[in-house]
């Protein structure tokens, strides 16, 4: 799958409501990967081993959905195949009673590429504070149990 249909997959998936997605494109070739950094360069990517990592934002300042877009079809033009996940979201989340949270979670939650999407309709989600120690000793990792805060509402 192309890196932009795999953009468009993971953003059907988010929330309505996102504010952020951090990404992580892997590319396995060094030399296409510098090139695709390259490509990514207005959004500010960072390079971590064989990952790139870079984000997206809506309604504020940053890279919107639209640019990363255009960027990774340019990468897909130049035939450089890689893999994109999700690694985190920030969302605005209804609250009881009125108002908004913001939540961002180090967990993968979608990856396109190896069909993996773990929340169905009805799942209820519990949200936990974590220190910044735990959220990098969970980044990366994906969401997959009820250890993690998912259950079934049924």
């Amino acid at each position: 799958m192309r890196l932009a249909e795999q953009w468009n997959a993971i953003e059907q998936a988010l929330d309505p409501r996102w504010h952020d997605a951090r990404l992580d494109l892997r590319v396995r070739d060094d030399a296409q990967r510098n090139r695709a950094a390259a490509l990514l360069g207005p959004a500010g990517p960072g390079r971590m081993g064989a990952s790139i990592r870079f984000e997206s934002t809506r309604g504020g300042t940053g890279v919107g959905p639209e640019a990363i877009r255009r960027m990774l079809r340019r990468i897909d033009s130049e035939r450089i195949a890689g893999t994109l996940t999700l690694v985190g979201s920030s969302d605005a989340l209804s609250r009881p009673g009125g108002g908004n949270l913001i939540g961002r979670t180090p967990l993968v939650v979608v990856d396109v590429a190896a069909g993996f999407f773990p929340l169905r309709v009805g799942d209820a989600v519990r949200f936990e504070r974590i220190d910044e120690r735990r959220y990098r000793e969970l980044e990366g990792e994906r969401l997959e149990s009820a250890e993690r805060g998912v259950r079934s509402a049924e």
